[in-house]
C-alpha cells in the first residue's frame, strides 16, 4: 500500500467517527467552527476518491519485456475495475448533495415566503449543480490523461518490440552469412575459398562487432599448413641457399580484387597447378586483411579508408607469408612468432603497441623503415637477406637477442628510448665488401669463431663498454 491508501484511510475513518454521538465531541465542539462536521465529512469523500484513484493506479499486471529472460518483468496498466467506477460515481453525487446542503444550510434561512432567501438557495443549488459538474470534469479530464498514457506506453512498447525485432533479425543474417562464408574457406575451389573471403570482408565492412572474429578467422587460415610451397614449414640451414621461394615475382604477385574469380575454375589434378592456386587465395587473404589495417591517414591524420578497422590484433604465429606488405598498417599487438616470410617482406611505416617475431625467418629482405613499436621483440630470428630499421622507433625495449643477419642491416636513425639488446646476436662478415652493415649507435662487430655447422666468417654484436667474455652455442 502507497501513502494514498493511508491518507484516504484516515480521512474516512475521521468521518465515521465525527458523525457519531459522543460526550467528548460536545466538550470541544465549542472550540471548532460551526461547519465542522461538514468540512470533515468533505474531506471523507475527498479520501473515498483517493482510496479509488490509488486501486485504479496499483491494478497493475506484470509482463515480459521482448528480449528479456522470464525474470524481468514490466509492470502495465490494467482496465479499470467495475468496483472503482461505481465508488467514483457514488463519490460525486454525495460531493453534489453534500455542496447543496451545505450552501442551503449556510446562506438560506428555511423560510419559504421569504422571495430573497428562495432565490438564495436557488442560486445555491445551481452554485451545487457547477461543482458537481465541475467535478465530474475534473474526473473525465484524469480519465482522458489516463488514456493517453496507456496509448503513449502502448505506442513506446511497440516501438521496442519492433527494434528487437530488427536487432534480431540482423543478428541472425549476420551469423547465416558469417556461417556460410567460413564454410567457403573449406572448400576444394580456389575460386570458392577467395570468394568466402571477400563475403567475410563485406560482412566485417558492415558489423563492427565481427571484425575481430574475422580477422582471427583470416589469420588461422594463413596460419594452416602452407600446400603451395614444397616444405615450406622447415626452416633453412645458416648459411645454405635453398631457403627462398620458388617462383618468380611476377607470379606471385597478381592483383586478383579486379579480375573475375572465374578466371581460376576447377582445380587441376597436377600439384604445381593445385600450388598455384592456393598460392593465390593465400596472396588474396593477406590483401584482405592488410587492407582493412592500413588507415591511410589524411593530413589532419584522420583515416581516410573507409574500410579500416582500428584496434585489432592479429596472430599470425607459425604461419607462411608470401610477399607480405604491412606498409602503414596500424594493430594494437602483432604475434609473428615462428612465423616464414618468402619473398620481400615490408613493414614500412607500420604501427604496433606489441610486436612478436621471436623465431621468425625472413628468407628475403624485409624493410622495417619509420616503423614504431611500444615493443619489439626479434629473438632468435634469420634475416637471410639485408634488413632495413632505418629511422624505425622502438618506445620501450628492443630486443634483438641471438638474432643472425645474414646479408647487411641497417639502423641509420633508428631511435630507442631504451638501450635496445643484441645480446649473442651474429653478422656474417665473410661477404662482398659493398654489403652495408649500419648498427646502433654504440654496437659494433667482433670477430668470433663458431661452430662448423654455420659456415663462414661470423661476428658477435658487443658494446663499446663491454667486452667479448665468451663465444656463444652454435
Amino acid at each position: 500500500m502507497g501513502w494514498r491508501w493511508w491518507l484516504g484511510a484516515a480521512l474516512v475513518l475521521a468521518t465515521v467517527l465525527v458523525w457519531i454521538p459522543r460526550p467528548v465531541y460536545a466538550a470541544v465542539s465549542g472550540y471548532l467552527p460551526v461547519n465542522w462536521r461538514t468540512l470533515l465529512t468533505a474531506l471523507g469523500i475527498i479520501g473515498l476518491t483517493v482510496l479509488a484513484g490509488s486501486a485504479v493506479a496499483t491494478r497493475r499486471r506484470p509482463s515480459n519485456e521482448p528480449g528479456q529472460g522470464n525474470d524481468v518483468k514490466k509492470p502495465l496498466l490494467r482496465e479499470i475495475p467495475g468496483w472503482a467506477i461505481w465508488v467514483s460515481m457514488t463519490g460525486l453525487v454525495a460531493v453534489g448533495l453534500l455542496a447543496t446542503w451545505w450552501l442551503v444550510t449556510r446562506y438560506g434561512s428555511g423560510d419559504p415566503t421569504a422571495i430573497e432567501q428562495n432565490r438564495i438557495k436557488l442560486e445555491s443549488i445551481r452554485l451545487a449543480g457547477s461543482v458537481v459538474v465541475g467535478t465530474g470534469g475534473v474526473a473525465a479530464l484524469l480519465l482522458a490523461a489516463r488514456r493517453q498514457r496507456v496509448s503513449e506506453l502502448d505506442l513506446l512498447q511497440r516501438d521496442r518490440v519492433a527494434d528487437d525485432n530488427r536487432h534480431d533479425a540482423n543478428e541472425r543474417r549476420a551469423t547465416e552469412l558469417y556461417t556460410a562464408a567460413a564454410e567457403q574457406l573449406a572448400s576444394d575451389k580456389a575460386p570458392v575459398r577467395m570468394a568466402g573471403m571477400y563475403a567475410l570482408s563485406r560482412l566485417g565492412d558492415a558489423n563492427e562487432d565481427l571484425r575481430q572474429t574475422i580477422v582471427n578467422l583470416l589469420c588461422a587460415y594463413l596460419r594452416m599448413p602452407d600446400v603451395s610451397i614444397a616444405n615450406s614449414v622447415a626452416p633453412a640451414k645458416d648459411g645454405q641457399n635453398d631457403h627462398k621461394p620458388d617462383g618468380s615475382p611476377q607470379a606471385l604477385v597478381v592483383d586478383l580484387a579486379p579480375a573475375p574469380l572465374a578466371a581460376l575454375t576447377a582445380l587441376s589434378p597436377d600439384l604445381h597447378l593445385q600450388q598455384q592456386q592456393e598460392r593465390q587465395v593465400r596472396l588474396t587473404a593477406q590483401r584482405i586483411l592488410t587492407r582493412h589495417l592500413q588507415p591511410q591517414r589524411d593530413e589532419n591524420g584522420n583515416p581516410s579508408n573507409t574500410s579500416f578497422w582500428a584496434d585489432r590484433s592479429i596472430d599470425l604465429s607459425g604461419a607462411n607469408l608470401h610477399w607480405w606488405s604491412f606498409t602503414g598498417c596500424e594493430v594494437n599487438s602483432a604475434n609473428f612468432t615462428e612465423a616464414q616470410f618468402h619473398g620481400h617482406a615490408m613493414f614500412r611505416g607500420s604501427k604496433c603497441n606489441v610486436a612478436m617475431f621471436g623465431e621468425a625467418q625472413f628468407h628475403s629482405s624485409v624493410e622495417f623503415e619509420g616503423a614504431h613499436f611500444w615493443l619489439g621483440w626479434f629473438p632468435s630470428v634469420n634475416f637471410y637477406e639485408f634488413a632495413r630499421f632505418s629511422n624505425a622507433r622502438f618506445w620501450e625495449r628492443a630486443l634483438f637477442s641471438e638474432a643472425r643477419f645474414h646479408e647487411g642491416a641497417d639502423f641509420t636513425g633508428a631511435c630507442f628510448d631504451e638501450e635496445p639488446s643484441f645480446y649473442s646476436s651474429l653478422a656474417r662478415l665473410d661477404l662482398d665488401s659493398d654489403t652495408e652493415w649500419t648498427w646502433p649507435r654504440g654496437w659494433f662487430t667482433q670477430d668470433i669463431d663458431l661452430l662448423d655447422e654455420h659456415g663462414g666468417r661470423w661476428g658477435i654484436l658487443v658494446t663499446n663498454d663491454s667486452a667479448l667474455d665468451s663465444e656463444p652455442e652454435g
